[in-house]
């Protein structure tokens, strides 16, 4: 099935049930170039990618290359020793294979891009989750310490100020990937290069 093909960034966070903030800040920034430009939520700009059917992998695989590195005290990841040049090998070689099955006729190009970007973009998004995801588990220490120097004693008063620190702690995360993003991507839908979409 074809996917619906969306006009504008509030078309988009609303058919991808991203949620009331997605929604309010695509009402301040619908266009595309104008969303990727100022959104500073990594995930919101890896579906955007997806919903418009980007296709050029490049930069993406750098940053999920960059966004994997930050996990290697994390451990579920500790086992991974792989190296950048590793994955990007990998890839490479996967790509190959899917051009040498264009070749032979079993897989037509639109399809062969549709795999390869899948499979990084796939990788990205988890990966670009957990790092999040660490950095908020991460601050949980910061925040017991906020906590107890502020003095407050009641258990809902923590809870607010561990919960603010957390939440803080999740969002400067992915600030800090959607700024990569830009920077390894550039803004793909200024100027929109039609060979980088399908």
């Amino acid at each position: 099935m074809q996917p619906k093909k969306l006009n504008n960034a509030i078309e988009f966070c609303k058919e991808y049930d991203l949620g009331e903030e997605c929604n309010q800040f695509a009402k301040a920034h619908p266009s595309f170039p104008d969303f990727w430009n100022h959104c500073d939520n990594s995930e919101w700009m890896l579906w955007l990618l997806e919903a418009t059917n980007y296709r050029n992998h490049d930069g993406l695989l750098e940053f999920f290359i960059l966004t994997r590195a930050s996990l290697k005290h994390h451990p579920r990841y500790s086992h991974i020793q792989e190296s950048g040049e590793n994955f990007r090998k990998q890839f490479e070689d996967q790509r190959a294979a899917l051009e040498k099955k264009v070749e032979a006729g079993e897989y037509d190009v639109k399809y062969a891009r549709l795999v390869s970007w899948s499979n990084i973009w796939t990788y990205a998004r988890v990966f670009a989750h957990e790092a999040a995801q660490d950095a908020r588990n991460n601050a949980i220490w910061d925040a017991g310490i906020k906590a107890r120097l502020s003095g407050k004693e009641e258990e809902e008063e923590i809870k607010v100020i561990v919960d603010a620190t957390l939440d803080k702690a999740l969002k400067d995360s992915l600030k800090d990937q959607a700024k990569l993003l830009r920077e390894l991507i550039g803004n793909p839908f200024s100027p929109m290069i039609p060979a980088d979409f399908d």
